[in-house]
């Protein structure tokens, strides 16, 4: 069984939400070590705060792109799983049909053998029943 779309279109939204988590931690890591520098680094304690407070959106933003995502995932995950066994079952019945498709030629053959000499044994039969007559009447005619 070959992937379907919905499969293909969570495995394209896990790629696209992994991309965006992996961005907006970035950033939240960014502006969470900005608010961290010291006052020395020329930034107000307002800017610092506003910083912080940013970061941390980020990363409930985050949080919840990654969330979706690894609902998203065990949904692939579980429909991956189900397609293999699909598939495991569809080739296993592949091999029952050859393991009964060799059977049947093989049985196919013994009567095919059994024929061919029960019709040996019949003509053989049929010519000694001939040459047994054709002696008979020829010795009927001496």
């Amino acid at each position: 069984a070959a992937m379907d779309l919905d499969q293909a279109l969570g495995m394209v939204e896990l790629d696209r939400l992994c991309s965006s988590s992996r961005s907006q931690l970035h950033e939240a890591l960014v502006n969470l070590l900005q608010s961290q520098q010291p006052a020395s680094a020329n930034l107000s304690m307002a800017t610092r705060a506003t910083l912080g407070k940013r970061g941390l959106g980020q990363l409930e933003v985050a949080k919840g792109s990654l969330d979706i995502a690894s609902d998203l995932s065990a949904m692939v995950l579980g429909r991956t799983r189900t397609a293999l066994a699909d598939l495991e079952a569809a080739q296993s019945s592949i091999a029952d049909a050859d393991a009964r498709a060799i059977a049947a030629e093989a049985a196919a053959l013994q009567a095919r053998s059994r024929a061919e000499a029960a019709v040996a044994d019949q003509t053989a039969a049929l010519r000694a029943a001939v040459d047994d007559a054709t002696s008979r009447a020829a010795a009927a005619e001496a």
